[in-house]
């Protein structure tokens, strides 16, 4: 690094959840090209998205950076402005972080544009492990996730809407259904196209999860980390 960068180098602690690390990993750039440097403390199961510069343990000079909703009222937004609503764009220049400018079309168009080549990262037994499991599946292989940890009343799957989308995708496809689900909170249904992740595989760690939405066909998600991890 020159010493420029490391005049500005800032130290973040982001400990918020899959969605937003995603969010601010796809923000890092836009920074990094207007000359500032950064070492991100972050949870020790998201270090995967910010690697190589990442810190396990948020030291005492690392700043807690917030993430905030947009305050924007949804029916000031038409399809010239949508971008208001977007929290990744509406976390720019939030301190601690550099005020690098106010959320304007022209940033939304580069962050927009911004490509992180996450995928090559992901440790071949990583790839094997998820291709080996994939090997005996009925193609296509769809992964469903449907309940957020985060406003989980707004934005997750209700039950009975689970079971009929469960239903649709096995009629239309003859594939696999693989239920994103950690925490034992969908409907099980018994049926020789229909895996859970945790019963009949593993907790798959955020490398591994990567590669299982690169090896298969068709994800499915609310507004939640899996989806957002696509962006990778």
């Amino acid at each position: 690094r020159t010493s420029h960068h490391l005049m500005t180098t800032r130290q973040i602690k982001f400990h918020h959840g899959l969605g937003d690390c995603v969010y601010f990993a796809h923000q890092l750039p836009l920074y990094c090209k207007r000359g500032f440097d950064f070492e991100v403390a972050c949870q020790p199961n998201k270090e995967f998205l910010f690697a190589p510069k990442n810190t396990l343990h948020a030291g005492a000079m690392h700043l807690p950076l917030p993430w905030s909703h947009s305050t924007s009222p949804l029916e000031s937004l038409d399809d010239t402005n949508y971008w208001l609503a977007n929290k990744g764009m509406m976390n720019f220049s939030a301190e601690p972080m550099p005020d690098i400018g106010a959320p304007t079309a022209e940033p939304w168009e580069e962050y927009c544009a911004v490509h992180i080549p996450l995928e090559p990262r992901i440790p071949p037994e990583a790839r094997r492990e998820v291709a080996e499991y994939f090997r005996d599946l009925p193609r296509p292989v769809v992964l469903l996730h449907g309940t957020g940890n985060t406003a989980r009343e707004s934005k997750s799957l209700p039950q009975e809407l689970a079971r009929e989308i469960y239903r649709t995708i096995l009629d239309a496809t003859g594939g696999t259904l693989l239920l994103l689900d950690w925490d034992n909170r969908v409907p099980r249904v018994a049926h020789g196209r229909i895996r859970h992740l945790t019963d009949d595989w593993k907790r798959l760690r955020l490398d591994e999860l990567l590669s299982a939405i690169s090896q298969a066909d068709l994800l499915v998600g609310v507004d939640s980390g899996p989806m957002h991890l696509c962006r990778f």
